[in-house]
C-alpha cells in the first residue's frame, strides 16, 4: 500500500477509481460543446451563496471577508493531492482531534509557533463551517453562525425554543455588519435550527 493510499485510509477518504486511457477521438465542429465552468455556478463572496450541505473546498478555505494566508492554500493543495476536495470530504478527514492533529502536519513540519497554532485554529474553524454546513445553510451563514458562537451542529440544537432563536438571531445581526457577511432571515436560521436538532454528530472536540 503505498503513503497516499495510507492517509486516505486513515483520515476515512475513499481513493477515487482510475480507468484506463480510451482512444481519443477528435471531435467536428458541429459536435463540440463548451461545458460551463464551476464558478459560473457557485461564486464566492461575501453576498448570498447557494444553499448546500456539501460545496468545493476551496470555497471553505477562502473566505473573501478575511486576508488571506498562504497557508490556507498550500493544505489545500496537500489535501487535493490525498482525494480531499469537498467541504462532506472534509469534514470526515477532520472528525476528531487526532485526525485534524495529523491534517495540520500536511502544512509542513518546520513551522513557527504563531503558525502552528494559526493553521490549527483555522482547520478546527473550516471542521466547524462544515459541520454547519449540513443544515442546509449557505456558507456566508454557517461563518456568521460561527462568529456568533455557535460552533456546530449540536451547539445549534440547543437553540430550539422561540425566545433562544431570538437570542442567536440577535447575536448574528450584531456580527453581520462587523463581519461583512450576508444576514439571513430569521425564518432560515430557524430552519437551520430545527434541523439540526434531528442530525447526528459528525465532528468531535474532545
Amino acid at each position: 500500500m503505498s503513503a497516499i493510499s495510507s492517509i486516505q485510509n486513515f483520515l476515512g477518504i475513499t481513493p477515487t477509481a482510475t480507468t484506463a486511457p480510451t482512444t481519443s477521438v477528435t471531435p467536428t465542429a458541429s459536435t463540440t460543446t463548451v461545458q460551463p465552468m464551476a464558478t459560473d455556478q457557485y461564486q464566492a463572496s461575501t453576498g448570498s451563496m447557494p444553499n448546500a450541505q456539501n460545496v468545493p473546498l476551496y470555497y471553505l478555505f477562502n473566505d473573501p471577508a478575511k486576508p488571506q494566508h498562504p497557508l490556507n492554500q498550500k493544505l489545500l493543495q496537500r489535501l487535493n493531492w490525498f482525494g480531499i476536495d469537498t467541504s462532506e470530504e472534509y469534514l470526515k478527514a477532520a472528525s476528531t482531534p487526532f485526525k485534524r492533529s495529523m491534517m495540520s502536519m500536511l502544512s509542513g513540519v518546520f513551522l513557527s509557533s504563531n503558525d502552528r497554532n494559526y493553521i490549527k485554529y483555522q482547520i478546527n474553524s473550516w471542521a466547524s463551517q462544515a459541520d454547519l454546513l449540513r443544515t442546509g445553510v449557505d456558507l456566508t451563514t454557517a461563518r456568521l453562525m460561527q462568529v456568533s458562537g455557535v460552533i456546530d451542529t449540536p451547539s445549534l440544537a440547543r437553540y430550539g425554543n422561540p425566545i433562544d432563536k431570538g437570542v442567536i438571531y440577535a447575536a448574528m445581526a450584531a456580527n453581520c455588519l462587523q463581519y461583512g457577511y450576508r444576514m439571513p432571515s430569521f425564518g432560515e436560521v430557524s430552519s437551520a435550527v430545527e434541523k439540526a436538532k434531528l442530525l447526528p454528530p459528525k465532528i468531535y472536540w474532545y
